[in-house]
């Protein structure tokens, strides 16, 4: 069985093949999504002519807060839902999930699960010019899913 599947004229996952959901609602301005996690490990050394490693430690997980690039429209929106789950006024202190999918008919699916989602800064540049106006949010994630599949041993929640 290959590991990835040979296209001839097919379509790939691309921007119009994204979908976004946070706190289970769908978002559509959204211009750009970034995320990264990793799994820090350290080496155990001992004694030989080599010092190659020994061991190797199970490591910490840490996740990169999920970057989003919104029209000013669409980050006030999620700003204002945010709120109407808190006491109507503040939204820095709500969690939610946050999915994202990539969908094309002729491939499988991919879904990006973010854990426990906290919008903890807000940005914006705004210049004249012909562009729309933006924002960016940006999120902590207790852990990120991709398909189901975690970097982190999922047991230890």
């Amino acid at each position: 069985m290959a590991v990835d599947q040979v296209r001839i004229n097919g379509i790939a996952h691309s921007w119009g093949s994204c979908k976004l959901k946070i706190a289970g609602e769908r978002v559509r301005g959204i211009l750009s999504v970034s995320y990264s996690d990793k799994l820090e490990t350290a080496f155990g050394y001992g004694m030989g002519r080599d010092h190659k490693p020994r061991s190797q430690s199970r490591g910490k997980y840490s996740a990169e807060p999920i970057a989003m690039k919104a029209t000013k429209s669409t980050a006030q929106e999620i700003r204002e839902m945010l709120a109407r789950r808190s006491d109507g006024t503040s939204y820095g202190t709500v969690m939610v999930p946050i999915v994202l999918q990539y969908l094309e008919p002729d491939d499988k699916p991919i879904t990006v699960e973010f854990e426990d989602c906290r919008l903890v800064e807000n940005s914006a540049s705004d210049e004249e010019g012909p562009d729309e106006l933006t924002e960016e949010l940006k999120w902590t994630t207790f852990g990120i899913r991709r398909n189901g599949l975690a970097l982190y041993n999922g047991d230890d929640r």
